[in-house]
């Protein structure tokens, strides 16, 4: 049991990534902005931390933030935090409302012979973790009792992955994944149980869904970072395409991914297009798709030249190419590729040249910064 304590003393729940994703199991739903989740490696614990202790007394309570108690709505004994206090209202004895703490519902009215004292005496933190649906709105002002239901059904009683998108106010904002390609979210919106995104009209078509922001994320680096980079592309010292390593395995893990949820979208009229607007790219040799921008419209040719954010050079593709990117998660996920160039003691550097080769691990530290015309300027330090 001290071994159990220990490792539970030293975990920490809320330390989830943005854009990671996890396993878990959905414990509770109130509504698609109010349910729990639980990591599945913390399941298997359950059972130790759910064994009952001595029978409570009133003291007890005043001072044991959490107890074990018989859940009405779990059919089983559980952890739980008290959270409001009334009186029966046949022989005036107090009865509790607890929160479970590790499920996410709420059970009213339990009797103090109902209660014990936890075995497993630690402060081990919840283990049900809050969460919202990303892109996920009611139909009208409030979730509708069926449109509950309905997130219930696709969710089902078997494990899920989430995605974390944000978070607000200690609450993760997610998208769901259940048994299928599609997230939870967008099998709402396709199923009448919700509107998708931020609108305030029904949805009646998917074509109308549009993305609220239409421009990639660049990311922000400071003077004097130093970084450690493997090498994208590049001709030259004055102009070449580095990532950081941990984005770039991100990147590689997202692909499958990304080309799933490209392959399902629809291409965008040719006169919708312009240029600095931003979309999936299908790479016809490479069987995949990038996140790109639009740099240059050939409207005899009906062709388009796309610089790919995530890889850091430039295509030229048929319209009929790219994906309207609906998720905003995509919109919000950084580019990785960061365009460099050498400070200019090193620019005439001929040794630095045959760094320039993609997947070449570089250290680099940044000297100026982007003025959005020019490259970052930095200073190059092959590793050894």
């Amino acid at each position: 049991m001290q071994e159990l304590i220990s490792k539970f003393d030293n975990l920490h729940l809320m330390d989830f990534q943005i854009r990671q994703c996890y396993w878990v199991n959905v414990t509770h739903i109130n509504n698609p902005h109010d349910f729990y989740v639980r990591t599945l490696g913390v399941t298997k614990y359950l059972k130790d931390l759910e064994k009952k202790g001595d029978p409570v007394t009133l003291q007890d309570l005043t001072v044991t933030p959490i107890v074990i108690y018989k859940s009405k709505i779990l059919k089983k004994y559980v952890r739980g935090k008290i959270n409001g206090v009334t009186k029966d209202e046949v022989n005036s004895s107090p009865m509790f409302n607890f929160f479970a703490i590790d499920y996410g519902c709420v059970d009213n009215k339990v009797s103090i012979n109902m209660i014990w004292l936890p075995l497993c005496k630690s402060n081990i933190e919840p283990l049900a973790i809050p969460c919202k649906l990303h892109l996920c709105m009611p139909n009208g002002k409030e979730w509708l009792e069926q449109d509950i239901e309905g997130m219930k059904i696709l969710v089902g009683n078997e494990s899920a992955q989430i995605r974390i998108c944000g978070i607000d106010a200690q609450v993760y904002i997610v998208e769901l994944y259940s048994g299928g390609p599609d997230d939870v979210s967008t099998l709402m919106m396709y199923t009448g149980c919700s509107n998708f995104g931020y609108i305030n009209q029904t949805v009646n078509k998917i074509d109308s869904i549009k993305p609220a922001k239409q421009y990639f994320k660049t990311k922000q680096l400071r003077v004097g970072e130093e970084l450690h980079v493997r090498v994208l592309n590049g001709r030259s010292l004055k102009s070449f395409y580095v990532a950081q390593i941990n984005d770039y395995s991100q990147y590689i893990q997202s692909l499958n991914d990304f080309k799933d949820y490209c392959k399902r979208q629809n291409s965008p009229e040719f006169d919708e297009i312009c240029i600095g607007h931003s979309y999936g790219v299908y790479l016809i040799g490479e069987n995949s798709y990038e996140r790109g921008v639009v740099k240059k419209i050939d409207k005899n040719k009906q062709k388009l030249d796309m610089l790919l954010i995530d890889k850091g050079n430039e295509v030229t593709i048929p319209y009929e190419h790219l994906k309207i990117l609906k998720k905003q998660i995509y919109y919000e996920l950084c580019s990785i590729a960061i365009h460099c160039m050498a400070e200019e003691s090193q620019v005439w550097d001929n040794g630095l040249h045959k760094f320039l080769y993609p997947g070449v691990q570089l250290c680099i530290t940044v000297k100026q910064l982007s003025d959005k015309k020019t490259p970052h300027v930095v200073n190059i330090v092959p590793l050894k």
